[in-house]
């Protein structure tokens, strides 16, 4: 395999890597939004996955964009 095969498999792995992390943050946020009540702390944290996830999106689309498929 040449290294820009390599190299795009790399990064195609690291593309779906993202998808799937960025699967688990937005469950993340489903589950502790779905609670009656948030303490402090627990909004904070909520208020930082999804900054943490809408960071991730943006990578995302930049990868794909750059490897031409779809986002």
């Amino acid at each position: 395999m040449s290294e820009e095969h390599e190299a795009t498999g790399m990064t195609t792995e690291r593309l779906e890597a993202l998808r799937g992390e960025h699967r688990k943050l937005d469950l993340a946020i489903k589950e502790m939004t779905a609670r009656p009540y948030l303490t402090a702390d627990e909004q904070i944290e909520v208020a930082s996955l999804k900054k943490r996830k809408l960071m991730m999106k943006d990578e995302i689309f930049r990868m794909a964009t750059a490897l031409g498929v779809e986002p």
